[in-house]
């Protein structure tokens, strides 16, 4: 068990495991990130976004800021000042799929559960109604993006993480937390 306040994701050797291997350059550093941010500007913008962010979430960003590049397992994920809801920074993904923008974001059923262990139809996509109330994390590459929903709490105060196919409406994957959202990246589990 970890002691009180102690990270509980080894962010930091995974992004430098996930980073290493045949796609590394010689004259690249050995890490995917960016500079972590401190714990005062994390609470900053959680005040700017009206609410506290999933753990895994926050311990990633002291390790490391997002992520300047489109790698070969994940997106570029934003510096946590560019993040936003997607109503205000991607309206358009919304209404997409349909999502009113200034609907409420609508309440999960009391005793609603999810297998996330259980294989995933990403054509049969379900809380498209949430999108406009999730936080966008990474940038909308080729219609790929990583959102994190805030109406859905997992485990441990987790924010349901999705990663959507947008470009044909294609559909989504839902996974536990942002940790698992990367953990499948890194294994090439998601685009």
């Amino acid at each position: 068990m970890n002691p009180p306040g102690a990270s509980r994701h080894p962010w930091a050797d995974r992004l430098r495991a996930a980073y290493a291997g045949p796609y590394m350059s010689t004259d690249e550093p050995d890490w995917l990130g960016m500079a972590p941010v401190d714990e005062a500007e994390i609470r900053r913008q959680e005040q700017r976004l009206g609410r506290l962010l999933p753990p895994s979430y926050r311990e990633f960003l002291l390790v490391s800021n997002g992520w300047d590049q489109q790698s070969f397992t994940s997106l570029h994920l934003l510096p946590i000042a560019d993040v936003g809801w997607t109503r205000d920074v991607a309206p358009h993904l919304a209404h997409r799929w349909g999502a009113p923008l200034d609907a409420p974001a609508p309440e999960s059923p009391i005793g609603y559960s999810f297998d996330y262990d259980a294989p995933q139809d990403p054509n049969d996509f379900e809380l498209v109604e949430h999108i406009p109330h999730t936080l966008q994390i990474s940038e909308d590459v080729e219609g790929h993006v990583y959102l994190l929903n805030p109406h859905v709490i997992t485990d441990g105060g987790e924010w349901e993480a999705w990663y959507l196919d947008t470009l044909f409406e294609s559909g989504g994957i839902r996974l536990r937390s942002f940790w698992h959202l990367m953990e499948r990246a890194f294994q090439g589990g998601l685009h």
